[in-house]
């Protein structure tokens, strides 16, 4: 049987005069998938509005995620650079009280090393740069020096040695550290060699417990400054410390 043209614009007509027989036309016509493809599409488009809907609720979690994170970040920075503020302070504290103990513990030796002048120098008399009789004597000494307004620096100054010891008419300008260094050396050198300038018969000296390093003792030799180390002394002390107490001292004190 075959189907004209007149034949489906009859058709077509039809169905415009009765929409109601559409339905059913489809029904015969389409498959129940086609018939069902509108709620099917229907259902797609539901799905991918929620998927949608789901793709931003990620994002602003994600961009929620990533602020959490770039704070964390920076509280890290800023927790990090705490710690090591805070472990800068520890260091400088645990520097200070090493460099506190260790001043301490040199400004004992000082003292014990001048309380056993008499001991370690085998008699004489001297002491600090603060004891009155020391002190009385440097003035006499040092007269040139004031009249002739002479400024003396510090590293130069025998009122700042640690210890003036004399025995007959030499005198000992002497540095005290517990590690004797270049600078103890040189302030002995230059102290004695201001005395020796007006006429004092003085000559440095270096106590310790140890060398801090081999260059110390090699500028003391090179400085011919005497040295007391660990209970050993150099030939010049030895000499010294064998002088009799009571040898009439010239030095002009």
């Amino acid at each position: 049987m075959r189907f004209t043209v007149e034949e489906f614009r009859d058709l077509v007509r039809v169905l415009e005069e009765h929409p109601e027989w559409r339905s059913e036309l489809r029904r015969v016509l389409l498959t129940d998938e086609l018939l069902k493809l509108p709620q099917v599409v229907s259902r797609l488009a539901e799905e991918q509005h929620a998927l949608a809907a789901q793709v931003r609720q990620l994002a602003e979690e994600q961009r929620a995620l990533a602020a959490q994170v770039r704070q964390l970040a920076e509280d890290q920075r800023a927790l990090t650079a705490q710690v090591r503020r805070l472990t800068q302070k520890v260091d400088d504290l645990v520097t200070w009280q090493r460099g506190e103990a260790g001043r301490r513990e040199g400004e004992r030796y000082e003292r014990m090393t001048v309380r056993r002048g008499p001991v370690l120098f085998s008699g004489g008399m001297g002491g600090s740069t603060d004891n009155p009789v020391v002190q009385r004597r440097l003035v006499r000494w040092l007269k040139p020096i004031f009249e002739s307004d002479r400024f003396l620096e510090t590293e130069e100054d025998p009122t700042l040695a640690d210890l003036i010891w004399w025995k007959g008419d030499r005198v000992a300008v002497v540095e005290i550290s517990l590690k004797v260094n270049g600078r103890d050396v040189l302030r002995a050198s230059r102290r004695a060699e201001v005395l020796s300038s007006i006429g004092v018969n003085a000559f440095p000296v270096v106590i310790g417990e140890d060398w801090a390093g081999s260059a110390a003792k090699a500028m003391a030799e090179e400085r011919g400054v005497e040295w007391m180390i660990a209970g050993m002394s150099s030939e010049g002390l030895i000499s010294f410390r064998r002088l009799s107490h009571s040898s009439r001292s010239t030095s002009g004190g």
